[in-house]
């Protein structure tokens, strides 16, 4: 009997360790079929492969990614925020016993998109509705207390203190020998307080950018002299010419990060229209636009790209700017129509992008995406009301003639086109010189008869 009983044993062994193998067996094969179909799905995708993922894993930042589109957003100036105490529900946040964190005095606010923390002062925003408030950077407590000493009055502590000005600083910074050693310091240090550096770093940029400030000027004797006038802790915060190009790239950078998530979260398709032309140091530049109604409903026409075309401007060149353009936003499986002039290399630009991006698409469905833009078509036919059919020629021959500075070609050329190109060339004969331009105004201000124009002499060349 004791043997049966081991022999039952061993074989119910065996059994269980049998029917382990060959679910282990089955479950390989099972990973195996599905790992060849992946990579079966893998070699069918289209030429066209754009990620998923948003770029925000490759930012830092603690936020929690939530859901912001069941929050409430908060809108300060046209830019949209929201309350980190929503972003942080299921998380257990850190007491502040600081009284800028009191319910009725101010909370923290984070732009989401450029993953940045704000301060929001009630104060300002919702009692006074002061449109100058910007919401203030969070880099610990000190510039909204400071905000809360320097605009409403009131101390670190939370009570009510006469507010100070510059002047009584400066009265401590002239003050002899018996003075406090940092009262020179307070100044500076109260000078950069009150600037919000953030602001003052953007506000720099958008000077040099918008009125095409060259860099050197940054650095020059009589700029930083200016501002040493206005105190020495002004010139100190103006950096050198490689830190503002470091600036305005990182500046860049952020916008254009800011400008993929507005794009990727739009209603409706992304509309492109783009144009090429010679820059005056004679590079060919390609400005890219796209059209589309943003998140909250408004008509968007936004700058996406200006890029330089090497090479020959055909349309498979300019349509590798335009695929490279619509890679770095993410938007290939967003693109509607394209509004463009009536060149032919338009034609095969956009037929290239949309057989890269769409190659389901036939040809009927591509030119249907191809549309004429009104005012080159209204320009092209004034262009053959005033010039006659071989408008296209005329436009030709003007150009050489002009860049090759023959003026008498220019004349001869207008003087084919009757009573317009006359007129033309009277005007032209006018301006040409600063005597001639000098008796017309003369003529027009003091005289009253249109005897006194004909008295002009006219070239017979005209």
């Amino acid at each position: 009997m004791a043997r049966a009983n081991a022999r039952s044993k061993a074989n119910l062994t065996a059994t269980s360790k049998k029917r382990k193998n060959a679910s282990r067996t089955s479950t390989a094969s099972k990973k195996q079929k599905q790992c060849d179909n992946n990579s079966t799905n893998t070699v069918n995708n289209p030429a066209y492969i754009e990620s998923d993922a948003t770029d925000t894993t490759s930012e830092a930042s603690d936020l929690p990614s939530l859901d912001v589109d069941n929050l409430e957003p908060i809108t300060v100036h046209g830019k949209t925020y929201y309350k980190a105490q929503d972003l942080a529900r299921g998380r257990k946040m850190k007491k502040r016993t600081s009284h800028i964190w009191l319910k009725e005095k101010g909370f923290e606010i984070v732009d989401v998109e450029e993953k940045k923390r704000y301060y929001y002062c009630c104060e300002c925003l919702d009692k006074k509705k002061d449109p100058s408030y910007v919401p203030l950077v969070l880099d610990g407590n000190s510039s909204a207390v400071y905000h809360w000493h320097s605009v409403h009055s009131v101390d670190r502590n939370g009570n009510p203190v006469k507010k100070g000005n510059i002047a009584e600083l400066m009265s401590k910074k002239r003050m002899g020998p018996g003075t406090r050693a940092d009262a020179g310091c307070e100044w500076r240090t109260a000078l950069v307080s009150r600037v919000n550096f953030a602001r003052f770093k953007l506000l720099l940029i958008q000077w040099i950018v918008y009125c095409h400030i060259a860099f050197s000027q940054i650095e020059n004797e009589y700029f930083r002299g200016f501002l040493s006038l206005l105190h020495e802790g002004i010139a100190s915060l103006i950096p050198g010419r490689k830190t503002i190009r470091k600036w305005i790239i990182e500046e860049f950078a952020t916008r254009k990060r800011s400008l993929r998530h507005e794009l990727r979260k739009a209603r409706s398709n992304i509309h492109l229209s783009f144009d090429l032309w010679t820059s005056p140091n004679c590079y060919a530049i390609m400005a890219i636009c796209g059209h589309y109604i943003d998140r909250t409903g408004a008509r968007k026409t936004t700058l996406l790209a200006m890029r330089r075309v090497e090479g020959e401007h055909s349309g498979e060149n300019m349509a590798a700017v335009v695929l490279k353009v619509i890679r770095e936003y993410r938007i290939g499986r967003r693109i509607g129509y394209f509004m463009l002039d009536n060149a032919s290399s338009n034609d095969t630009c956009v037929d290239c992008v949309l057989r890269t991006l769409f190659p389901h698409f036939t040809k009927k469905q591509r030119e249907r995406r191809r549309l004429r833009c009104l005012g080159h078509v209204i320009n092209l036919a004034a262009q053959t009301f005033l010039l006659g059919t071989k408008a296209e020629t005329t436009i030709d021959e003007l150009e050489i003639a002009y860049l090759r500075e023959d003026f008498e070609k220019i004349a001869a050329i207008w003087k084919r086109h009757g009573a317009l190109g006359r007129l033309h060339n009277i005007i032209r004969y006018i301006r040409m010189t600063p005597q001639r331009r000098e008796e017309f105004r003369r003529i027009v201000i003091e005289g009253q008869k249109w005897e006194d124009f004909n008295k002009l002499e006219v070239s017979n060349s005209l």
